[in-house]
């Protein structure tokens, strides 16, 4: 992870003496640098079309690259792999997450569940 800073600026306007102005912030953002993304499938068929496939995050303009090796394991052994993961599932850890666009806006509330330790830091040290 690294710690980045961005500044933003709020989407309305406001009026200061004779002026229209929009107010600016500074964020600091977690940044994941060289990320990997598990990616489970039923059928041996998705995963193989999803090895040349890649993921591309628009709004940051991020690339997931893909990786052709498949690891056949079972759902146990999945849930053990060093990471996290959102689950929509309501309980006392639940936050809102967001608004399904498909549902009407709906609601979206899940929870984090992090297992073992998600920043994998040997990779990026060997860069």
């Amino acid at each position: 992870m690294d710690i980045q800073q961005e500044v933003v600026q709020a989407k309305a306007w406001t009026k200061k003496g004779k002026e229209y102005i929009k107010k600016r912030s500074i964020l600091k953002r977690g940044i994941m640098l060289y990320p990997s993304l598990y990616l489970a499938f039923s059928h041996h068929e998705d995963a193989l079309k999803a090895t040349v496939q890649h993921i591309c995050l628009c709004r940051n303009e991020d690339l997931l690259l893909p990786d052709a090796s498949i690891l056949e394991m079972s759902q146990d052994q999945f849930d053990q792999l060093d990471g996290y993961e959102l689950r929509f599932e309501k309980n006392q850890n639940s936050f809102l997450v967001g608004y399904n666009r498909f549902k009407d806006n709906e609601e979206m509330i899940g929870y984090i569940e992090i297992v073992g330790n998600p920043i994998q830091k040997e990779q990026y040290e060997q860069l």
